[in-house]
């Protein structure tokens, strides 16, 4: 197949007013009445939890064959432990349902985020006089900050092919490598001193040379390392002082979005291992010309958060001359987008900080303070919650475990603006320009009027053929080296009993919770066709794991008179609850059900299709790990873009409403 489906997509905001929003939660002090009047409702729920996928999940812990275990205890009715869901994951399962139903918060939200993108090759370092390298001599052995450095007082480039002749080969070539270089070429009216003669280049001297990656060099005819001349004198040595600390800080948001750091998470993930003690050296190949033929050209230091002595690095003065304002690895390096996450939701949405005023969600589940502690005042603004979720007990014997490998898997993407920012009649006209930055780019022209608006809540894709998705077809054992971990999972169609109770809710905040619990009962009528509404538990969501459907199968109800009194329960029922909800709830919230009933419908999108943008088409049948290498070309060419001569529009992400989510599998022209 040439086209796949994006394992997620997103439900829209609901667009509500603070006034019904937010107000006093009920309080825990006694079992009241509502604001109707009417007494206020306490008792249990039980809810019937079946697996429709296999259900991962991990209690933290591995084996001598570092196998991920499945969360396992002890109960009556069993002989030993058994695998059970932990209340606590089924009360974040249901909580972040609720936000959806019900119109909650962003409670788990990161406000002052903001994603970093590639420079383009206009933006080079090496291009800018306010910019320049320096050699690291003393780092701070805890945090990897700079101590000292040495600035470069001259720059030239050298060209791949005279430094490898005149160093006996890249093998010799690394970060730090110092050379001298005699005689210079004349100065040219713009740019770098260009080194094409070998017989100019010597080992050692106090010139630097920085390999950095090739990838944006690909298909050129030459490949030049920078290099800097070292100055020791007391006016280009800079030590660290406190001015130093927001370009640092800069520093480590931008590490944190590059490959090298995202390839080290997978390995610690993987291997349990820390961080190396020095540089991570790797090898860097040079793709020359049409015929992309193999260039060794030495190796590069990896980007970490710490620095080393003797690592060489870019670094931009203020304007004064009297401290570093930047630092960047590369003369191509990263820069950060504007307009913050929390500047990109409805105001209304943010998350509740006074137990006063909650949104629905927090008034029935609670509120965690998660505002910077007040070193004066050290209140605690939290709210406990109304609920009490059970652990999830198997209902059918005890369910047989499964070894499961897993691939890695990237990050989320929010800096990936094409996804996860709105697209409208607005946006969809705008023609990339050439210098712009790419129109996916938070702060890009697209932001021009406004900051374009988050798309929504995530949500994967849920299967109940699971084994029609490109995971589950892969070859036993075909991983190889994109095998992250391996993790155990229960099978499909187990099915789980667990408890939930609840205190002092009102009638339509009952609904809301049993609407949380079976999403199906309001959201049912808002398919078209029919189909089953279901939610995702666990880990492995993009690659299939964990969809799950539920029911209620016991409701007690009573209010301070049967609790406490001789009366009998009273005689109220999940259509009943659910009903008042309904009539109750927002209509800004009511107008985002048809998107949230197609992100929760089972098998809404054709799940042989279901995978993170590939390299290439995914075939029919069985497949091996190389079937699914990730297309990292698909992520450029629909980024929005303009050069010289060609502008590529940028391609969205379907809305979840549409009728054709198919995105095309995109290979740039030549690759093999």
């Amino acid at each position: 197949m040439t086209d796949f489906v994006n394992p997620y997509t997103f439900v829209p905001f609901p667009q509500v007013d603070d006034a019904w929003f937010r107000h006093a939660p009920a309080g825990h002090h006694r079992l009241g009445t509502a604001a109707d009047g009417s007494p206020r409702l306490m008792g249990t729920i039980e809810v019937e939890l079946t697996a429709r996928s296999p259900l991962l999940m991990s209690d933290g812990t591995a084996d001598q064959h570092e196998t991920h275990g499945f969360p396992r205890r002890r109960f009556p009715e069993f002989d030993g432990p058994v695998p059970y869901l932990p209340g606590s994951s089924l009360a974040g399962v249901f909580r972040s349902l609720h936000e959806s139903v019900a119109g909650g918060c962003l409670r788990i939200f990161e406000d002052e985020y903001l994603p970093s993108y590639r420079d383009a090759v206009e933006q080079a370092r090496s291009l800018l006089d306010i910019w320049t390298l320096a050699l690291v001599s003393e780092v701070d052995s805890g945090t990897g900050q700079p101590r000292t450095l040495h600035l470069c007082t001259d720059l030239v480039r050298i060209r791949h092919d005279a430094l490898n002749r005149a160093l006996g080969g890249p093998r010799n070539i690394v970060t730090g490598t110092r050379v001298d270089i005699s005689p210079l070429p004349p100065a040219p009216a713009r740019g770098l001193r260009t080194i094409t003669d070998p017989t100019s280049i010597r080992k050692g001297g106090d010139w630097v040379v920085l390999v950095t990656d090739a990838r944006t060099r690909e298909g050129r005819q030459h490949y030049y390392y920078t290099a800097g001349l070292v100055s020791f004198t007391d006016e280009n040595t800079f030590t660290w002082n406190d001015s130093w600390l927001p370009a640092w800080q800069q520093f480590q948001r931008l590490i944190g979005d590059t490959d090298d750091m995202r390839q080290a998470r997978q390995n610690t993930r993987r291997t349990s291992s820390s961080g190396a003690a020095g540089p991570v050296e790797k090898e860097v190949v040079f793709l020359q010309g049409k015929g992309k033929t193999e260039i060794p050209v030495g190796r590069r230091h990896a980007a970490r958060r710490e620095l080393f002595p003797g690592q060489v690095i870019w670094v931009k003065l203020t304007p004064d001359e009297t401290s570093v304002a930047e630092f960047a690895l590369s003369s191509v390096w990263r820069h950060t987008g504007t307009g913050k996450a929390g500047d990109r939701v409805p105001p209304a949405l943010s998350p509740c900080q006074d137990p006063r005023h909650l949104c629905p969600t927090c008034r029935v589940f609670g509120a965690t303070d998660t505002a910077p502690a007040d070193l004066v005042q050290a209140e605690q603004q939290s709210y406990r919650g109304h609920l009490r979720f059970s652990d999830a007990r198997p209902l059918d014997g005890i369910p047989q475990l499964e070894r499961r490998e897993l691939p890695m898997l990237s990050r989320p993407r929010p800096g990936a603006g094409q996804f996860y920012l709105e697209y409208d009649a607005r946006t969809h006209n705008v023609q990339p320009r050439y210098k712009d930055v790419p129109l996916r780019e938070w702060g890009s022209p697209l932001d021009a009027k406004e900051n374009r608006q988050l798309r929504g809540r995530k949500h994967y894709w849920l299967t109940g053929r699971y084994q029609e998705r490109p995971y589950f077809r892969l070859a036993k054992g075909s991983l190889g080296d994109k095998l992250e971990r391996v993790a155990q999972s229960v099978p499909a169609n187990t099915r789980f009993g667990f408890t939930v109770r609840f205190a002092n809710l009102d009638l339509a905040e009952l609904g809301a919770l049993l609407a949380a619990l079976s999403p199906g009962s309001v959201l049912h009528s808002q398919l078209r066709g029919g189909g089953e509404i279901g939610f995702a538990v666990g880990g492995g969501r993009p690659l299939g794991f964990g969809t799950c459907t539920s029911q209620i199968t016991a409701l007690t109800v009573h209010t301070a008179d049967t609790w406490y009194g001789s009366q009998q329960p009273v005689p109220v029922t999940a259509a009943e609850a659910v009903a008042a909800f309904t009539q109750s709830v927002h209509s800004g919230v009511r107008v985002t059900w048809p998107a949230l009933a197609a992100a929760l419908h089972l098998d809404h999108v054709p799940p042989d299709k279901v995978w993170y943008p590939p390299e290439k088409p995914i075939p029919d049948g069985e497949l091996t790990g190389d079937d699914l290498e990730p297309g990292y070309d698909f992520w450029q060419e629909t980024r929005g873009y303009a050069t010289k001569n060609t502008a590529v529009k940028m391609l969205p992400l379907p809305h979840v409403l549409a009728a054709d989510q198919h995105l095309k599998v995109i290979r740039k022209k030549g690759k093999r």
